[in-house]
């Protein structure tokens, strides 16, 4: 018996081949650089995974780099090969990268490790790539800090606020090799003010001034100076600005910027404070040195050479003369007895117990008129200042002119007083030149506050007779209205060189009276 079996339909679905849709290289991009003899995997990636396995790997240059049916390249010989990937299963689907064997980056870095750079200056970055013959040098840049120091594609770096940045190079060859540096931006001084001006610095010999000054911008990042001196020998500097007088001559102090971008400078004049000799006069003798109005006070001002030495005198009980800028004995004696009622034998027996440096001498006593004009006597440069300290009358005041003519002084010798009508009355008195004539102000009670006046110096002018003036009452202009018409100005009592120095040299006055040695060797 014959059994008969019905043919099962075939699925045409199921019989159908699948195909590849999509096959890409997974771990690489367009291209590729590796170095000869080196090795690197490749991965495929396929769709349908089930399909992976229907693809091959070929070389177009197997000379140049090999690959292996699993995709493992290898680098035979510097050059450019492209290595595909193909579907076999007649998709024709396929993938490419291009393969460079060449030679990667092992390095990339900068000389420094910090560079300096001026706000708003651009600079172009000059890192090293080793090795030098590297296939591809290109770097990309970045900065840890854009708002400070900013950097282009192009390497350039611009200093854009003060601060600092880190700028890192990083190699694109696919090796990621980076390198960097610190900038530290900076904003330079672009000037030095000096406070004061830089006209010059007149100095005294043996004292001191500070240079004050300052940096511009003040945000500038160094704002430290340096002071040097052009000429030590006259003037020096130290660190922080402090300008000393060496000697006599001219000096330039630099102030420099440390940074190196600015300087100044002030011209310094050192000087020796002096005055003339000439104009000098000896206050009551050298009576910071010994008891005023005595013989010891005399003979040292007569041994330093003053152009004169002044006295003070009293007419006595018996119509004599006396040396005392007081009209007691009170204060220099201890006695509170008046000149004007003793004797000149009386006043004798009295010994000074106040003065400077009086315990060096014993018994010294009040000298006579007389007295006085022997030590004048001693030097015939020296000139005789004698101040009368009461109003006389015409036959005293020729008294004291005979006396003083006597010892052969009278050319030479100048009389002064507060008393107005002593002055007239010794213009009258022959043998007598007005030049020898001066008028005391400010020694009275009335007048010691009170600035000279243009009466005063009317007076003085219309009577031809000089001004011997307290120094706190005069000024510059009355000393140039007198010596414009011809008459001289004496100022007391000078006791500081700088106080003389002034005077002789801005307010120009004709003598200086003082109780010291204003120019000690």
């Amino acid at each position: 018996m014959v059994c008969l079996m019905s043919a099962q339909p075939v699925d045409a679905k199921k019989t159908k081949e699948k195909k590849i849709k999509t096959i890409t290289i997974q771990n690489a991009g367009k291209s590729l650089l590796i170095n000869k003899k080196e090795k690197f995997q490749l991965k495929a990636k396929v769709k349908p995974k089930s399909l992976k396995k229907k693809v091959i790997w070929k070389s177009s240059n197997k000379k140049i780099v090999t690959v292996s049916k699993k995709g493992l390249i290898r680098g035979k010989r510097y050059g450019k090969a492209n290595i595909w990937l193909k579907a076999k299963e007649g998709s024709k689907k396929k993938a490419k990268i291009q393969v460079t064997v060449g030679r990667k980056v092992t390095t990339v870095g900068f000389t420094v490790k910090t560079q300096e750079v001026e706000v708003g200056q651009k600079l172009k970055l000059e890192p090293v790539v080793l090795p030098q013959n590297a296939t591809d040098k290109k770097l990309t840049y970045e900065s840890s800090n854009p708002a400070v120091v900013s950097v282009s594609a192009q390497g350039i770096v611009a200093a854009k606020a003060k601060g600092e940045a880190v700028i890192t190079a990083k190699s694109q060859d696919g090796t990621q090799k980076t390198g960097s540096f610190v900038i530290q931006t900076k904003i330079s001084t672009k000037n030095i003010i000096i406070n004061g001006g830089t006209t010059g610095k007149r100095l005294e010999k043996g004292k001191t001034f500070g240079v004050s000054a300052s940096v511009q911008p003040a945000n500038a990042s160094n704002k430290a100076l340096r002071y040097t001196s052009t000429n030590p020998s006259v003037a020096v500097v130290s660190a922080s600005g402090v300008v000393t007088g060496v000697e006599e001559g001219n000096a330039t102090i630099r102030v420099d910027a440390v940074d190196g971008h600015s300087t100044a400078s002030i011209n310094v004049e050192v000087f020796r404070m002096k005055v003339s000799k000439q104009k000098l006069i000896a206050h009551r003798g050298l009576s910071s040195e010994a008891p005023e109005n005595s013989i010891p006070a005399f003979e040292k001002a007569v041994e330093n050479h003053f152009y004169g030495v002044e006295c003070d005198i009293w007419k006595t009980l018996d119509a004599e003369f006396m040396v005392s800028h007081d009209a007691s004995l009170k204060r220099i004696f201890g006695y509170p007895l008046d000149i004007a009622s003793l004797t000149a034998q009386q006043i004798k027996k009295y010994h000074m117990i106040n003065g400077a440096n009086i315990d060096s001498y014993e018994k010294l006593t009040m000298p006579t008129l007389t007295e006085y004009l022997q030590v004048m006597k001693k030097d015939e440069e020296v000139h005789p200042f004698i101040e009368i300290k009461e109003m006389l009358k015409a036959e005293d005041l020729k008294k004291i002119v005979k006396l003083v003519k006597d010892q052969g002084l009278l050319n030479q010798t100048y009389f002064i007083s507060m008393y107005q009508s002593n002055l007239l009355t010794l213009q009258t008195i022959a043998g007598v030149e007005s030049s020898q004539l001066q008028y005391v102000y400010g020694a009275e009670e009335s007048n010691k506050n009170t600035p000279v006046s243009s009466e005063i110096l009317s007076w003085c002018i219309n009577n031809q007779i000089d001004l011997d003036s307290r120094l706190s009452l005069v000024t510059a202009s009355d000393v140039y209205r007198l010596q414009m018409a011809g008459r001289k100005v004496n100022v007391w009592t000078v006791n500081s060189l700088e106080k003389a120095y002034e005077l002789d040299n801005n307010y120009h006055v004709d003598m200086i009276t003082t109780e010291y040695l204003l120019n000690p060797q």
